[in-house]
Formats: C-alpha cells, sequence, structure tokens
C-alpha cells in the first residue's frame, strides 16, 4: 500500500529553504547593494513536468529581488523549469514600514506557475532593528 501512495504523489516543486527567517535586521547605515540582510534561495522541480515560470509583483515595500527592479512592470517571465532545475533568487531586505521597527514581520515570495501547483510561496519573516 505504501508504493501505491507514492505513486499518486503529485510533482514536487519546492523552495530551499522552505520558509526564510532572517531574524533582526539592523537597518542603521546606508543600504547596501543587496539590501540589509540577504539570501540565496532555491526554487527545485526536483520531480514533474516542465513549468513555466512567472514573477507576479512582490513586496517591494520590504523586499528586494537581486535582478529585478522594485518598480520594474510585473508580471516578469522566468522561462522553464525542467525536472531536476533549479532557479535560484536573491532575496534581500531593503525597507519596512512606519510601525514595524522591533517587530517581527511576515511577508513573502510568491512564482506562479503554468501548472499544479499553480503557485509556490516562500515565507519571510525578520525583525527590523536600529542599534543605537
Amino acid at each position: 500500500m505504501f508504493l501505491a501512495l507514492l505513486g499518486c504523489a503529485g510533482p514536487d516543486l519546492s523552495f530551499s529553504p522552505a520558509s526564510l527567517d532572517l531574524g533582526e535586521v539592523d537597518f542603521t547605515g546606508e543600504m547596501p547593494d543587496d539590501g540589509y540582510a540577504t539570501a540565496s534561495v532555491d526554487l527545485t522541480n526536483v520531480t514533474g513536468p516542465t513549468f513555466v515560470l512567472s514573477l507576479p509583483e512582490y513586496d517591494t515595500d520590504r523586499l528586494c529581488l537581486q535582478g529585478f527592479p522594485v518598480d520594474g512592470d510585473y508580471p516578469v517571465d522566468l522561462g522553464e523549469l525542467a525536472e531536476g532545475s533549479t532557479y535560484t533568487f536573491g532575496v534581500g531586505v531593503c525597507w519596512y514600514l512606519p510601525g514595524e521597527e522591533d517587530t517581527e514581520v511576515s511577508t513573502q515570495l510568491v512564482v506562479k506557475t503554468d501548472g499544479n501547483p499553480s503557485n509556490v510561496t516562500l515565507p519571510i519573516t525578520f525583525t527590523p532593528i536600529r542599534t543605537k
């Protein structure tokens, strides 16, 4: 019976890491080119058909993505992701909203696909601080 369940599994399209906790992010001083906190995340098509990916408008109030302008024309076509392939994103924290300092902020990065799943979501958390 276990083998039958494995045979019914759908495509495995996922972010690694599955969520991104950047901890305390110090916004003191001039912002580095890639943001105050940066991380590399992979979207991998482990098993499944080739997906066509697109990036809808993301949380530009808080995030910056390397290679994608804040004021760009969205959605952006990211091309195809074949089985066994990976798309890597450089994710940075560049801003926060008034009232969010010293509070954990939750946001996300969503990638749309032309298949199932139709969306792949990366939860992102950070706490903006300023050292005195």
